[in-house]
């Protein structure tokens, strides 16, 4: 079930991955304001839950436990900077690729840490999905890369790995509805706090007018964002958190799949390059689905 889990927040990662490069491209004066928007809007989905807690059997975990739920939510959202900082240097098809560090690095983490060790085919399947998702990542127009978008996501990616890790350690000793809680409260907490430099307050006034015509926008992306959170979360409570990150590397294949549908049904101009090299893109995708199997 950990699969379908995994497999979900990827296609909700990659909605939200277009909509951010929307922001990114359109919207936002500073990459840095997608990490505020998302803290706000994560603020506003979230009001309803004091009135819900009652009714979902909610017990507080030990301090240790309720300080490792925040940490791991502070390094998503410090993960999420240096995201937006990658998006504003090139198209999010080639952001999900670099997410793919993760899973090369959690299996090293996984053992050192853990003394973890998986299946020979499991194994296997991690190496496919990498080199598939990469063989994505050549066929789109890797020319353009910039060197800063890789180091940006090779911090995000050991920040999110990190954070994978401390995740799965939350999960053995509280519930799911209480460690995403605590840890939707780290990514707020961490998004707000640059709102008390005066200098970052005036730069969000510059853009006040476009901003709040987008909090729709804004609430839906962190909504998507939330529910992807949510499924990837899950999936690391009843899986393991290096298995999950390998079926998360399908992401690039579903970026490339929901744009190919929303361009040709809405007729959205988009980037022709996005569709280069098409059926290497497709067979990409096939690759995938067998390191989808052999990791499960």
């Amino acid at each position: 079930m950990w699969v379908l889990y995994a497999l979900t927040a990827a296609v909700f990662f990659a909605v939200v991955h277009l909509l951010d490069e929307y922001c990114i491209d359109e919207i936002f004066e500073k990459p840095w304001i997608g990490v505020i928007t998302s803290a706000l809007a994560s603020l506003v989905v979230l009001i309803p839950l004091p009135f819900i807690l009652p009714f979902v059997g909610w017990q507080w975990p030990t301090y240790s436990i309720l300080l490792l739920a925040i940490s791991a939510g502070a390094l998503i959202q410090v993960s999420q900077l240096l995201y937006f900082n990658a998006l504003a240097n090139t198209n999010a098809g080639i952001v999900a690729a670099y997410w793919n560090i993760i899973p090369a690095i959690l299996p090293i983490l996984s053992y050192f840490i853990f003394g973890r060790i998986f299946t020979p085919n499991q194994y296997i399947g991690i190496v496919i999905l990498i080199f598939a998702s990469n063989l994505m990542l050549l066929s789109d127009h890797n020319l353009e890369t910039r060197v800063s978008a890789f180091l940006c996501m090779i911090g995000a990616s050991v920040l999110q790995a990190i954070s994978y890790l401390i995740q799965d350690s939350v999960y053995d000793q509280c519930s799911f509805i209480v460690g995403f809680t605590l840890m939707t409260s780290g990514i707020i907490m961490i998004g707000v706090f640059p709102l008390v430099f005066k200098r970052v307050r005036s730069t969000l006034g510059t853009r006040g007018g476009l901003l709040s015509s987008s909090i729709k926008l804004f609430v839906l992306i962190e909504i998507t964002n939330l529910i992807a959170l949510a499924f990837a979360q899950k999936s690391i409570k009843e899986g393991s958190p290096s298995l999950v990150a390998a079926v998360e590397t399908t992401m690039p294949g579903f970026t490339f799949l929901i744009a190919l549908i929303v361009f040709s049904i809405f007729k959205i101009k988009y980037d022709t390059k996005i569709f280069m090299n098409i059926w290497k893109k497709y067979m990409a995708l096939i690759v995938m689905i067998i390191g989808v199997y052999l990791v499960s």
